[in-house]
């Protein structure tokens, strides 16, 4: 498949900042073992797309350190695989992108010396098993020139916007796309721009060029919907399962919906489309024996004494006896004294309840126990 892949890092962290201040959100941890960039360099890897660049502008020491050499999505190829792009600087000029377009423009060079005649372009803090192969498919049998994926959202949908409002689609009854323009907070029917894009490379190429000449910010709403008329620009819709971290109570509701059998088969399960994930061995999850889960995803290398309800725990994290976790989700090395009560709490790593502490958000307003916090 002659497609080649480009991943942002950093779009959207306006919308998680407490979980964004000192890493990409495409490092964000999720579901217990993951980082959100996982699923879409496994959809890549999956589609036998097996050149991606990843365009990371700030906060990306983890990152890098967790997607390395792309080992572990067959990545590490001699003249192709991945290659982070950070920024970078010349005499008299500090380089560092402030929008979609001028973040391409850096990969200009890139993108020239490359012989793939399709490029898929996506964000890193969507929450899906996406088959890139059939929207390169569908792009390719419709003779696009670009291609965007979309959810439909029906009348009554109560969508959790972002900070940001979405970009939203008119669609054609043949699929083309006929508008593009910034969202608005009403609940009509409407298409949401998933930020998923496949387009040919010397257009795109022609395409990033034209929007910094002109001064344009948004890679859509400004650079696209200029050319609705002249190109022929497609709409996939998509109609698996999908997330987006719109807040922090989005990102507690996404990592609580799987555990739903059916939507962790959908998105995790796939032995055809596995997702994959750096693996780091720890050893088997020690239950107590008063201890109580109920509902719930515990990674390896738990210590679990106490009572654990509707929950997602990573790795490391030790739950006292006595202590009671609910609707929450504890990231690595957490640890929870006896006697504490939580819920709906998201722990960043390292974080430590003490004894007999009682903690409680609600479900859109979770409370937040910042990395190495103790309370």
């Amino acid at each position: 498949m002659k497609a080649m892949g480009i991943v942002f890092s950093n779009s959207h962290e306006i919308n998680l900042p407490e979980l964004t201040s000192d890493r990409a959100i495409a490092s964000v941890p999720f579901a217990g073992r993951f980082r959100l960039i996982d699923m879409v360099l496994s959809g890549m890897a999956n589609a036998q797309i097996n050149k991606v660049a990843v365009i990371a502008e700030r906060n990306y020491h983890s990152l890098v350190k967790h997607i390395g050499a792309g080992k572990a999505w067959d990545l590490v190829r001699k003249n192709s695989g991945l290659t982070v792009f950070t920024p970078f600087g010349s005499v008299g000029q500090t380089r560092m992108s402030s929008c979609r377009i001028e973040a391409l423009e850096c990969l200009l060079s890139y993108l020239k010396e490359s012989s793939e005649k399709s490029v898929v372009i996506s964000d890193s803090d969507i929450i899906a098993n996406i088959h890139f192969d059939e929207i390169i498919d569908y792009h390719n049998k419709n003779g696009a020139d670009v291609t965007a994926a979309y959810r439909h959202l029906p009348i009554g949908t109560k969508q959790p916007f972002a900070r940001k409002l979405p970009k939203e689609l008119s669609v054609s009854d043949e699929g083309r796309i006929t508008k593009i323009c910034r969202g608005m907070r009403c609940d009509w029917p409407k298409n949401i721009l998933m930020n998923v894009w496949v387009i040919e490379r010397e257009l795109l190429i022609s395409l990033i060029q034209e929007g910094v000449t002109n001064g344009y910010r948004s890679f859509s709403a400004d650079l696209l919907a200029a050319h609705t008329a002249d190109l022929r620009i497609m709409g996939y819709r998509y109609q698996g399962f999908y997330g987006e971290l719109t807040s922090l109570a989005a990102y507690l509701q996404h990592n609580l919906a799987f555990l739903d059998r059916k939507n962790l088969q959908e998105v995790f399960g796939d032995e055809q489309r596995p997702v994959y994930t750096h693996v780091k061995d720890s050893p088997p999850t020690v239950y107590g024996q008063n201890s109580k889960v109920v509902n719930s995803l515990i990674a390896s290398g738990c210590v679990i004494k106490g009572c654990v309800e509707n929950s997602v725990l990573f790795r490391g994290v030790e739950v006292a006896e006595g202590a009671v976790v609910c609707n929450s989700v504890l990231m690595s090395d957490s640890f929870i004294a006896g006697g504490a009560e939580l819920n709906y709490i998201v722990a960043d790593k390292g974080a430590t309840v003490r004894e007999s502490r009682k903690i409680a958000g609600a479900p859109d307003l979770p409370f937040l126990l910042p990395r190495n916090a103790k309370i």
